[in-house]
């Protein structure tokens, strides 16, 4: 278990040399995976997003907020706003590690891995660097490392 926010460090098993600047980077909306190589060897890095789903507002009963005599409300847009901006800090906290990266494979389930390629082709600090798109489902360490091991040893 990864600490609300927080880094681990896992190291695994050899590669073939790739350049230094080469990240993979499975995600979804809550974890992100980083998987880097260093040295002779696969580095993977993990930052858990603040992103919830189904947090409740202070007063809120069941899904709805009761204002008084005829007045109720689903704070739906506080919601929305809410868990917008969690999205937008965590997506910004990767834009900000991948910077320096060259050559970026970002993979995964679901439209995470779409809307982080939407917002790089958006930022010019991106322009001129490889990044490619590959659907995947969860996975194991392991099989973290040998999908990028795979994908990077193919194109190289």
């Amino acid at each position: 278990m990864h600490p609300p926010g927080g880094t681990e460090y896992f190291y695994f098993m050899k590669t073939k040399h790739l350049p230094e600047r080469t990240i993979a980077l499975w995600f979804d909306h809550h974890i992100a995976h980083f998987v880097i190589p260093s040295h002779d060897q696969w580095m993977i890095e993990s930052v858990e997003s603040d992103y919830e789903r189904k947090e409740r507002e202070p007063g809120q009963k069941d899904d709805v907020a009761d204002f008084g005599r005829n007045r109720i409300s689903n704070n739906e847009y506080g919601k929305h706003n809410r868990l917008r901006n969690e999205l937008k800090d965590y997506y910004k906290s990767i834009e900000d590690r991948l910077v320096k990266a060259e050559n970026i494979l970002l993979f995964g389930p679901g439209t995470a891995k779409d809307e982080l390629f939407n917002l790089l082709m958006e930022n010019k600090s991106f322009d001129g660097k490889r990044i490619s798109v590959e659907s995947a489902d969860k996975m194991t360490e392991n099989q973290l490392i040998a999908f990028a091991d795979n994908y990077f040893t193919a194109k190289a």
